[in-house]
């Protein structure tokens, strides 16, 4: 049975109060509240997981700018020249596009169009290498 469940039957069966039920299971009374009246209106589906994604992201890239990204990628690698972000946000701001370069980065990361190349060492290169 899970916590929900619980503080719903603690208002419905038990007959307690919402602030009584928050008190007695460590959680607050707004929560027993929105709980109680969501079972109330919801039913049995009340119990069901929800997600916690947002509906919507206004300040996403759109679509087709992350396409035009990947595109001039795709021409610049097969020209066999510099692709970097960098290169992709100059060929933007020629097409009257501002996109900043972390921007453009994080779409081709997203894309898996990049090797990642961490900036720090790896552990294992501190071991110092001595000749006996």
């Amino acid at each position: 049975m899970s916590k929900q469940e619980v503080l719903i039957l603690a208002v419905t069966v038990q007959g307690l109060s919402y602030r009584e039920a928050a008190r007695i299971h460590g959680v607050s009374k707004s929560l027993v509240h929105k709980l109680h009246q969501r079972w109330l209106t919801e039913g049995e589906a009340a119990f069901t997981a929800r997600s916690r994604a947002p509906r919507s992201q206004p300040a996403r890239t759109p679509d087709a700018i992350r396409a035009r990204v990947l595109q001039l990628r795709a021409q610049l690698t097969a020209d066999g020249l510099d692709a970097g972000a960098d290169t992709v946000c100059s060929l933007l701001a020629a097409e009257q596009v501002t996109l900043s370069r972390s921007t453009i980065w994080r779409i081709l990361r997203s894309a898996e169009v990049i090797v990642p190349q961490p900036q720090k060492r790896p552990r294992s290169s501190w071991q110092r290498f001595t000749a006996e």
